[in-house]
């Protein structure tokens, strides 16, 4: 369902290998091609592509992409520009709004292009899909998709966004040979993804996000097949029951590790190398990876750095980052001074001061604890939860109503898990409904 209800509306979704249902291909990462198309469609119609739109109906793409890569969409849309080489694409009711939302998209660009060098795609246009789109972006080169989930009002989720843009290098540039590999592709994105949240919001807030991002892989980890916890895998399996954070967190990690053992300069300068590195047709495995670091950040590195630990074994590394961010820790005093207290008022009073991300925080830690239905319910009164526009601090307050039976907040629950179809939310929240008694 559209959310003006105007037009049908139609978009594809590549990745993993679902290329090969539009057209037929070599669909895997490691062949990659131009490609130019002419469509046509309804005069309320537009249609948008993953390549640069030279008419009214045709697209070019002139850098080599991967099966994965092509994209399209068309419905009743509108845009407006959002900075010299971005326009924001979405119904006409909701153009206003993503374009508050995603102001700063001019600047994530200028910050990824100082630690990967020029971006080489001509546009970065944004288009916000129908609340069915079931992931939070998808990197088409030119034309990100992204879930309206991200609509916070205050653009507090538009990490997101640094994420895709982070893609335009790792990923669609430099693309892992197969899903085997994948790690290469997200590792090497959300590593340079909280580079640039850095670069914006300050270091304080790239050591959050690392230590939070950490915190996802250790249940993560718990959670998933042993077998799809390695960064290589070797499993028969289709790509997307593979899907997990492990190759997104445990990736980043290790490039992480490597900075702490080479410095944040040195890590940097290699960055920019492995980046440039060519030519972009070709895709690459683990094994070129290893053997351009080596060549490139230090020749002792095979050596010095257990491998066979990082990249083979499963579970999670022998290694102790030592995260002591600032921002989690209070985080962290608050949900304990609830569970110790019960006291509602001075919890509100404080939540109310922390900003967004650490109020998605706060909320998580209380998840894995028992609360009384009337605290919580003390603590919605307040606070207003059950309606707030955030999409993860709403979800995470859901989950901690339906875990502790709130039932006076059954409906409220239902209605944010019945209009979304983003996969992070609704998997974790129909889960959870299927063993609670609010059904």
């Amino acid at each position: 369902m559209t959310k003006d209800e105007l037009q049908p509306f139609m978009f594809s979704q590549c990745q993993a290998i679902h290329a090969r249902s539009i057209f037929p291909c070599q669909d895997t990462p490691s062949v990659k091609f131009t490609y130019s198309a002419r469509v046509q469609s309804p005069e309320n119609i537009v249609v948008l592509m993953s390549a640069v739109k030279k008419d009214a109906q045709l697209f070019e793409q002139k850098i080599p992409i991967p099966s994965y890569l092509f994209s399209i969409a068309a419905g009743a849309l509108a845009s407006k520009s959002i900075g010299p080489r971005s326009c924001v694409w979405a119904e006409p009711s909701l153009v206003e709004e993503s374009v508050n939302e995603f102001s700063q998209c001019e600047e994530m660009l200028k910050a990824a292009e100082s630690f990967c060098g020029p971006y080489m795609w001509g546009v970065y246009d944004l288009l916000i899909l129908p609340p069915s789109f079931p992931y939070g972006g998808m990197e088409n080169p030119c034309l990100t998709f992204v879930t309206p989930t991200l609509l916070a009002g205050d653009r507090s989720l538009a990490n997101v966004v640094a994420h895709e843009i982070a893609h335009s290098w790792t990923g669609n540039l430099v693309t892992n040979k197969d899903w085997n590999h994948f790690w290469l592709n997200e590792g090497h994105t959300v590593y340079l993804e909280r580079l640039i949240i850095g670069r914006l919001f300050g270091e304080e807030m790239r050591m959050a996000h690392l230590q939070s991002g950490y915190k996802s892989l250790v249940s993560c980890i718990k959670s998933v097949d042993p077998r799809i916890t390695k960064l290589v895998l070797d499993v028969d399996l289709h790509p997307d029951d593979t899907f997990s954070r492990i190759p997104y967190e445990k990736g980043s990690l290790l490039l992480y590790f490597l900075e702490t053992k080479y410095g944040k300069e040195k890590m940097l300068l290699w960055l920019k190398k492995y980046l440039s590195r060519g030519p972009h047709d070709e895709a690459l495995d683990t094994d070129q990876w290893l053997q351009f670091l080596c060549e490139t950040l230090d020749p002792e590195a095979r050596l010095s750095v257990d491998w066979d630990m990082w990249l083979h074994q499963t579970g999670l590394p022998c290694w102790d980052p030592k995260f002591n961010s600032d921002l989690l820790n209070q985080c962290q005093e608050v949900s304990e001074f609830l569970l110790r207290n019960d006291d509602c008022e001075k919890f509100c009073e404080g939540f109310k001061n922390f900003n967004s991300f650490q109020k998605e925080n706060i909320l998580n830690l209380l998840e894995g604890d028992e609360i009384r239905p009337d605290l919580l319910l003390a603590i919605d009164e307040e606070l207003q939860l059950s309606n707030v526009k955030n999409c993860e601090i709403r979800f995470n307050w859901s989950m901690l109503c339906i875990k502790n039976k709130v039932t006076n907040r059954a409906d409220a629950c239902f209605e944010f898990l019945n209009s979304v179809g983003r996969m992070k939310y609704a998997r974790p929240l129909y889960k959870f409904v299927q063993y609670s008694c609010l059904v």
